[in-house]
């Protein structure tokens, strides 16, 4: 009898611990039918968990964001900073790990060696998230996340 109560006692007990665990969503499907072949402009710029940039605000943190473009052909992309400089290279999309990579980057951008990745958030026709994976040493080493439209 002991032994069955203590059953009952474990069962009840492992469903109450097991039940309240959270199952881990999975990341939006990417649309890869999506036309990236495109110029970006940044709409919203996040500096680690900061907001510095909406493009209807009133007044910003960093204005320069204004100038932050991306220009995206078959072959190469035109990454335009906050700061104004512009790097062209090569450029690659990795669906399955959700990661687009700028290669060959020149002029090489300040603190990299040439090539910059970012994590994939949302790739719709008509806005891009991205965050970058490393962080910007022009923005004190912060992780910054992009919310893109096209221009």
């Amino acid at each position: 009898m002991k032994l069955t109560r203590f059953c009952q006692y474990l069962l009840v007990g492992s469903l109450l611990t097991f039940g309240q665990c959270k199952r881990s969503e999975p990341a939006p499907a990417l649309d890869d039918t999506v036309d990236v072949l495109k110029s970006w402009k940044a709409a919203e710029v996040k500096e680690g968990t900061t907001v510095v940039y909406k493009a209807d605000a009133q007044s910003n943190i960093y204005a320069g964001y204004a100038k932050y473009k991306l220009l995206f052909a078959a072959d190469k992309v035109t990454y335009t900073e906050f700061t104004g400089e512009v790097f062209t290279g090569s450029w690659s999309v990795d669906t399955g790990t959700r990661k687009l990579t700028f290669h060959s980057l020149s002029p090489v951008p300040y603190g990299t060696d040439g090539l910059i990745e970012f994590e994939l958030l949302g790739w719709q026709p008509e806005q891009l998230i991205i965050r970058r994976t490393t962080g910007n040493v022009k923005t004190g080493n912060t992780v910054n996340e992009y919310t893109l439209v096209p221009e």
